[in-house]
């Protein structure tokens, strides 16, 4: 089981491993099903790398990295993961989320066209 979770690691969070998991049939020593905690008790036990050393070892970028690349703000780079503007993989529980780097060309924040102190009059 330890070998395949590891295998898992690297590409699905505690969550999505557990469940494969389970669907394969592994238990843990308990003959129980394989919770996320599980999973982090086993990890921990055999010095596993964590989700987060993976992802960051293949380059992906944290929120504020992410935000920098961009030039824009943290909140900006939440609104353009959930709308699949950037590609990010959750690190555990959909909290937590580590970015692809964008490259030479991230996504662009929409200009918004503002009145500099003019004024509009009807029939002007």
């Amino acid at each position: 089981m330890v070998a395949e979770m590891d295998r898992l690691l690297e590409h699905y969070n505690y969550a999505d491993t557990a469940r494969i998991l389970n669907e394969k049939g592994f238990k843990t020593g308990d003959g129980l099903p394989v919770t996320p905690i599980a999973i982090c008790y086993v990890r921990k036990a055999y010095s596993l790398k964590t989700r987060f050393e993976r992802l960051r070892e293949r380059g992906l970028l944290t929120l504020p990295e992410m935000s920098r690349v961009c030039g824009v703000s943290t909140n900006t780079i939440g609104r353009w993961r959930q709308q699949g503007l950037i590609h990010a993989h959750a690190v555990n529980g959909g909290k937590q989320f580590l970015f692809e780097n964008p490259g030479s060309n991230p996504p662009k924040k929409h200009n918004r066209r503002r009145m500099s102190g003019a004024v509009s009059r009807p029939g002007a």
